[in-house]
């Protein structure tokens, strides 16, 4: 696996995630919904919000995005969906590479970053 690291204008890359194409995650973004449902909206830190799934490329592009859950619903939730419906169209794997796992979450290369020795 290879994780790539930019760190001062450089790029490093760890041989950690090697068949990984990009990164996802979850985000909160606050809204005000609608009345009839508010408390679906209410996420697990007591505020309203939409669940927005991200996937970016590590040339740090955005490839994806999914808006519109309530803020109750839980990321694997909200990706589940994305992979469930093709007209969600989620970005797939090259051909070949379908087998194996290859986005990895952004809280992983956190750590990794800490721990990576490029």
């Amino acid at each position: 696996m290879c994780l790539i690291i930019s760190l001062h204008n450089k790029v490093y890359i760890c041989d950690i995630l090697k068949d990984c194409v990009g990164a996802l995650d979850g985000t909160h973004v606050p809204c005000v919904p609608p009345r009839e449902t508010a408390e679906l909206y209410r996420n697990r830190k007591g505020y309203f919000s939409l669940n927005v799934l991200a996937v970016c490329s590590f040339d740090m592009r955005f490839t994806y995005m999914l808006s519109g859950w309530e803020g109750s619903a839980h990321d694997a939730r909200v990706l589940a969906s994305a992979l469930d419906h093709p007209r969600k169209r989620f970005p797939v794997p090259p051909p070949g590479k379908s087998e194996k796992r290859l986005y990895v979450h952004l809280h992983i290369i956190q750590k990794l970053h800490l721990a990576c020795k490029c």
